[in-house]
């Protein structure tokens, strides 16, 4: 589940970070005839050829089905491949196959590749959180002995010079940079009261790690808590103001001479 996580995270943090356009479709070939695992890996290697000689480029994960004991293909396209739907069934024309294709749907498609690879995810509903692993019952893995590959790429599919691991890297870095900025003072009380100041418009999850990426403003000072604020209001009793006092209005006999009234 590691590894299903990581590739998933990878692939989000190419498509927001260095990806220029969206993805374009979403794909899924499901082999309905019992196949071994020697006999659908030298298959599977004749599709990704003649896909990418079509010039598709996209990211494939493999599964079997639990009910019927078949394999199955999930793809997720980058390209913008005309007439996908019968390339594919092209590709596959040796085997019986159930192909669907769609288009992808940003909104919904925020959670395709985790759905691609059954990586660990939570549910919610109404703001509640329902499952703490939505696709578990779905989840198979494959037997090491198999040598079959969970997931693969067809054509050039990161961004040019990199792979997964070297955005594997940007991501650690980033998430040590969150980590050392919250450690700083003031960080979580900033986080708090800016969550509080937005009213609570964001998690507060959320706005902890944008205050541990860019960190506290300067000049900032906590809000003092009412508990804690002390008032000695002396007896209630105000100190005059020589500045404010008011002279009595009525007249003053003088002095006589002697210095007595």
């Amino acid at each position: 589940m590691y590894e299903a996580d990581k590739l998933s995270r990878c692939v989000q943090w190419a498509r927001r970070r260095y990806f220029t356009s969206e993805f374009t479709s979403f794909g899924s070939i499901n082999f309905t005839e019992d196949m071994t695992a020697a006999e659908m890996k030298a298959l599977w290697s004749k599709v990704s050829r003649y896909l990418s000689n079509k010039g598709v480029v996209a990211l494939y994960t493999c599964e079997v089905s639990r009910r019927s004991n078949h394999f199955n293909y999930h793809m997720l396209l980058r390209s913008q491949t005309p007439n996908l739907t019968e390339l594919l069934k092209f590709a596959t024309k040796t085997a019986k196959t159930n192909i669907k294709v769609e288009p992808y749907d940003p909104g919904r498609g925020r959670l395709a590749v985790r759905y691609m690879t059954k990586a660990k995810t939570a549910k919610y509903k109404n703001g509640e959180i329902v499952s703490r692993d939505r696709w578990a019952r779905k989840r198979v893995l494959l037997r090491q002995e198999l040598k079959m590959r969970k997931y693969g790429f067809i054509g050039q599919f990161w961004p040019v010079g990199m792979n997964k691991e070297s955005i594997w890297k940007e991501i650690v870095a980033h998430e040590r940079k969150i980590s050392d900025g919250l450690q700083q003072p003031g960080a979580e009380e900033y986080a708090v009261e800016l969550h509080e100041l937005i009213g609570g418009y964001y998690p507060l999850n959320r706005v902890r790690r944008s205050v541990g990426f860019f960190g506290v403003p300067a000049g900032w000072v906590p809000k003092l808590d009412d508990d804690l604020v002390v008032v000695d209001d002396h007896g209630n009793e105000a100190t005059p103001n020589p500045q404010h006092q008011h002279h009595p209005t009525s007249r003053i006999r003088p002095l006589n001479r002697s210095g007595w009234p």
